[in-house]
């Protein structure tokens, strides 16, 4: 019995021990973490998704992102449920039962989710009602540009971005929708249009677009602006609002658009180290081609043997030019390459490194960059320093607290110091027929672009902090300030070889700060807040924002310095020295304070964004800005606006249409205000005069008229919009049509002598700018498999019109006079483009002398001008129209209006392929319809008529280079009915009736182009050992060829280089090629 009990006893014991192993063995199982691995794509291209966040829904926390191919790696423990998030998709939770989990994330509504900052209130996109376009960080990858501006050109529809130099770190022009200015400064080839730029906010931080590039118009300051500066590795989206709706929040200082930049922040769990690092090399592009050596020789002699006016005077103008003459001489037997000389081929770097890193409640990223630029000039370049650090905090649901510091340094060289299309070396070569630099030989030419100094330094310090906090559930209080500061320096040394034997010192302090603060109060209700798809949502916001900027600019100069080899502040200044060559017209002193101004604005706006079920939307806006710059009758400028939008795709009679995704339908109407009084033209400027009986006279400065009544400029304008996505994401596209009207426009208009003032600034004037915008993307081939074979377009256009419909004083017409030696005046005509030129209408050559018409009256042939010397056209002259009919080529009576230097339509068009780990992007832009003066083929052939001189004697100036004459299509005798030019050895011509005048349409070409901007092929390392026991999360490298190739019928080299008024300038610097190889890596 006690046996049986004991037996009974030690049986249950090793039951309960074997039962007690099994649970501890289910448990050590359960909780035995196992390697999951996988990729998300999207669910209609099937392409990678990068950043997408893998939360843990048992932990309520993230664990991991995808990487830059949509690949991850997790460990976690099998049968948890698993949350895959990002932004534009909808969510999707899955339960790991397996080592290998691919995602396809829906992109049903894709294009409607997306979150937009606009008016500094995140929105999603299904709610805007403005016309906006969207630039992600991939668009901006592998192109070590020196100014981020050369990479948005030809990607968003109706924004024209014209590169028109290819001088490191500069800018080009930029207009949305349009020129929305008149009023011109300098004359010729450095006539420049007034600014249309538009506003720059980044990271929520207004900044000014222009920074210091308006001082290059008039070439003091650095000229480096905040594009330059910025990184593209460090932004994440860049969106573009184009319409008066979108853009009224922003108040007058977005009345030419608005760009708002995002950099990139921690997302990450983990910390994580991204690197990219490349090498690129810049390449000389095609130079303008001459003739050298016995070429050149051969034309000069037969110039001046066979076309001069007589034996005698060919024979003193050969005896007069040795260099022609002494063949035998072997100093001037050469043939010299000047283009060689100033151009070279550089290889430059470019890196950046990223730590990011946090979770919901706190995230940091820390950004730092180098790139090292130089230009294919020799002496230019531009090298630039960054740093970008933002810490980000929640640490409850109520209170957000974000904080930016950024901080950029730009160096320039200039060489001779040129201005945005001026620093070329056109008008630097002189004749092959000398020799080239030696050690017993300089020419000051050359020694002045490779021995002049021209430093030019930029110091960039961007802060600000952002403080929001929800008072109740729906209201939050948002404060941010920030702080942009800008110091600008430019050093200068000109030798005194090579600046007429007087050394030139000359130096620029710029400084420019900028504080801002805003604060506001934002509401949004939800009658269901589960579901705003269900519901009445409303979202009321109001804030002020008062602004307070400084601009000192000092200028300091000094001429005839001890030697070459002192930069000290010796010597004189140019005012001091009556007769000095240096000095200009009105014998001013340099030296100074040009600039020195405060500027303080206060601003109120609030707007009113209602929906119905996200399906019908309603937004009013309004915005006023008061500055202490505002005219009497213009204290404040005011910018309403309202937008309606009808998503119709989630209409219940398109449910059944399952071809189509989304669909929406957008309307918009806005003013948009643009003060434009300041101190100089409302108040007057007051001077020191001369003294008289020992009185020093204090008065008005009698140039410009003081006008206290100016008003603001304004913009009127309309925008509806269609927004649609076909078969789940494979064919998506936008498409706008506006109108926009500018008017009350400041023009400087002449004043009569008994004013005693020279001229006056007037509203008056007005602009109607109007046309189509669309941008699609077709997803021709994509593949289940995610390393299968895909391939997506996309493509963007506008057609765009402007013209001028007033004047000020109700004009019809106005003729700002260009002046010599150029004479290529802006016709000013109400119901013409405002920006046509007044010029002579060349329709070809006079075949024989019979061809000239004859005037029946007097029985002469038809002349060139008035007076008792006329020279009667003849055989192998250009034929001008007689617009008048009096058979005399009169400069005022028979010009005509004619050319537009805008573009009828712009546009871009990417394709991408991606193949297993390969994928190749080309990106390419064009511009069609624009009338281009070639200016630079004018310079030269108007040189060709001294065949004797080593320089041009004329108001052109400039070394008398040999184009080659074998790509110019000039007359050469009765019959050849094909020339464009007349003969170019006709060179005692251009003292008669001056055949190369620029003031004519045969040099105004078509400076239509198709430019291939970018071709990149990538590849990705997935997979391979190495990478995971160096602890390298993703690895890919990359080749770039950028600025690859430009197709045009334009003569000249590059029509995309020529000034805003189209103009192609002789010393213009070329836009160089260049080839980059990459890796980029994160850790």
């Amino acid at each position: 019995m006690i046996n049986t009990q004991l037996l009974k006893q030690q049986t249950m014991q090793k039951l309960y021990l074997c039962i007690t192993l099994m649970l501890f063995a289910g448990m050590t199982y359960a909780q035995q973490k196992i390697t999951v691995k996988g990729r998300v794509t999207d669910g209609a291209s099937h392409t990678g998704i990068p950043g997408v966040s893998i939360v843990d829904m048992t932990a309520k926390k993230a664990i991991a992102v995808t990487d830059n191919a949509g690949f991850y790696t997790i460990s976690i423990e099998e049968g948890k449920q698993v949350l895959f998030r990002f932004i534009g998709y909808e969510d999707k939770t899955v339960k790991i039962n397996k080592a290998e989990i691919n995602i396809q994330l829906a992109v049903s509504e894709k294009g409607l989710k997306e979150t937009v900052i606009v008016g500094y209130q995140a929105r999603t996109k299904e709610t805007m009602t403005g016309a906006s376009s969207h630039i992600g960080h991939k668009e901006l990858q592998n192109v070590p540009v020196a100014n981020l501006e050369q990479l948005l050109q030809g990607k968003v529809a109706g924004m024209n971005i014209q590169n028109n130099t290819g001088a490191p770190g500069f800018g080009g022009t930029i207009s949305i929708r349009g020129i929305s200015q008149l009023n011109v400064s300098g004359s010729g080839d450095q006539a420049f249009l007034a600014s249309s730029n538009p506003l720059l906010v980044i990271d929520n931080v207004p900044v000014d677009y222009d920074g210091g590039i308006d001082q290059s118009m008039l070439q003091p300051g650095a000229a480096t602006g905040p594009l330059a500066l910025l990184p593209p590795e460090d932004i994440e989206s860049i969106e573009i609002f184009k319409d008066a709706q979108a853009a009224s929040l922003y108040g007058s200082r977005g009345a030419n658009g608005v760009i708002v930049i995002t950099t990139r922040r921690g997302n990450s769990p983990v910390p994580i180290i991204s690197t990219n690092n490349s090498v690129f090399v810049n390449i000389p592009p095609q130079l303008r081609a001459v003739w050298g050596g016995s070429k050149e020789r051969d034309y000069r002699i037969a110039a001046i043997l066979g076309y001069s006016q007589s034996e005698r005077e060919a024979r003193r103008l050969l005896d007069e030019a040795q260099f022609i003459s002494d063949s035998l001489n072997g100093f001037y037997n050469n043939s010299t390459d000047w283009q060689g000389l100033f151009y070279q081929t550089t290889v430059n770097t470019n890196n950046n490194l990223q730590i990011s890193g946090g979770n919901a409640k706190m995230n940091y990223k820390a950004n730092l960059a180098y790139q090292m630029n130089q230009g294919v000039i020799k002496n230019t370049g531009f090298n630039k320093y960054s740093l970008n650090m933002q810490l980000n905090m929640q640490p409850n649901t109520r209170l957000r607290v974000s904080g930016q510091l950024f901080a950029a340094y730009g160096q320039k060289q200039r060489g001779n110091g040129g201005g945005l299309t001026g620093n070329g070396a056109g008008n630097a070569f002189s004749s092959s027929l000398l020799p080239g630099p030696s050690h017993f030989l300089e020419f000051p030419e050359l020694r002045a672009y490779l021995e002049n100094v021209d430093d030019n330094n930029t110091l960039n310090i961007r802060s600000y902090l952002n403080v929001d906090y929800e008072l109740f559930q729906g209201l939050r209080l948002t404060t941010t300030t920030s702080y942009d500061y800008y110091t600008d320096t430019r050093d200068r040394f000109n030798r005194g070889f090579s600046n007429n034997n007087q050394t030139l010192l000359y130096g620029f302090v710029g400084r420019r700060g900028e504080l801002n603060t805003r604060n506001g109060l934002a509401y949004n209700f939800n009658s269901n807040r589960e579901n705003t798809e269900k519901g009445h949502n409303v979202l009321v916001s109001f804030f002020t924002e008062a602004n307070i900027s400084e601009n000192e600019q000092h200028v300091r100069e000094m001429r005839n310095g001890p030697s070459d080899f002192y930069w000290g502040p010796r010597g004189y200044s140019p005012r001091f020295y009556p007769g000095n060559p240096w000095n200009d017209a009105t014998n001013n002193n340099t030296n100074g304070t040009p600039v020195s101004r405060t500027y303080h604005a206060l601003s109120y706006a609030g707007f009113i964004s209602y929906n119905y079920k996200t399906k019908y939307v309603l937004d009013l806006s309004y915005r006023a800005d008061g500055n202490s710059s505002s005219g009497l009758s213009s204290r404040y400028s005011v910018n309403p606006a309202m937008g309606v939008r009808w998503n119709f795709g989630k209409e219940h009679f398109f449910e059944d249409l399952h071809f189509i995704d989304y669909g929406s339908l957008r309307g918009s109407y806005g003013i948009n205000s643009r003060p434009i009084a300041n101190q100089v033209n409302s108040l007057g400027i007051y001077q020191v005069h001369a003294d008289y009986n020992n009185q020093t006279a204090i008065g008005p400065e009698f140039k410009l008229m003081p006008n206290p009544y100016l008003e603001s400029e304004k913009s009127r304008q309309y925008d509806v919009g269609v927004d649609m996505s076909f078969f789940k994401g494979k064919v998506t596209f936008t498409y706008d049509t506006y109108y926009k009207r500018t008017y009350n426009m400041v023009m400087t208009m002449p004043l009569t002598d008994v004013t005693g003032y020279t001229n006056i600034e007037k509203n008056g004037a007005a602009i109607v700018n109007y046309g189509h915008e669309l941008a699609i993307t077709i997803r021709p081939i994509t593949s289940m498999k995610p390393e299968g074979f895909q391939w997506s377009i996309s493509a963007n256009g506008a057609i765009g019109r402007n013209t001028l419909v007033a004047l000020p004083e109700g004009l019809e017409s106005y003729r700002y006079s260009d002046g010599a030696p150029y004479y290529q005046d802006l016709a000013r005509k109400v119901g013409h483009n405002p920006l046509a030129n007044f010029l002579f209408r060349t329709t070809g050559i006079y075949q024989t002398d019979d061809q000239v018409p004859v005037d029946p009256v007097r029985g002469v042939r038809y002349r060139n001008g008035k007076g008792n010397s006329p020279q009667y056209f003849a055989a192998g002259d250009p034929i001008w129209v007689d617009v008048n009919g009096d058979y005399m080529l009169d400069d005022a009576e028979d010009n005509m209006i004619i050319g537009n230097p805008e573009p009828r339509a712009v546009g871009g068009i990417a394709n991408t392929f991606s193949y297993k780990n390969f994928s190749l992007n080309v990106y390419c832009s064009f511009t069609w319809k624009r009338d281009v003066l070639n200016n630079a083929m004018a310079s030269r052939l108007i040189r060709l008529t001294q065949p004797n001189n080593i320089n041009y004697s004329g108001g052109i100036g400039g070394t008398v280079n040999i184009y080659d004459l074998d790509q110019v299509n000039y007359w050469k005798g009765a019959g050849d009915l094909g020339a464009l030019y007349p003969n170019v050895y006709y060179t005692y011509r251009n003292g008669q009736i001056q055949p190369f005048r620029m003031d004519q349409t045969m040099f105004m070409e078509d400076g239509s182009y198709f430019k291939i901007n970018q071709i990149t092929l990538n590849y990705s390392f997935r997979n391979f050992g190495f990478m995971k026991r160096a602890g390298i999360r993703t690895l890919r490298t990359y080749s770039t060829l950028y600025n690859v190739a430009v197709l045009s019928k334009y003569s000249g080299p590059n029509p995309e280089l020529v000034s805003q008024l189209g103009r192609d300038d002789i010393n213009g610097y070329p836009a160089g090629r260049s080839f980059t190889i990459g890796l980029s890596a994160e850790f």
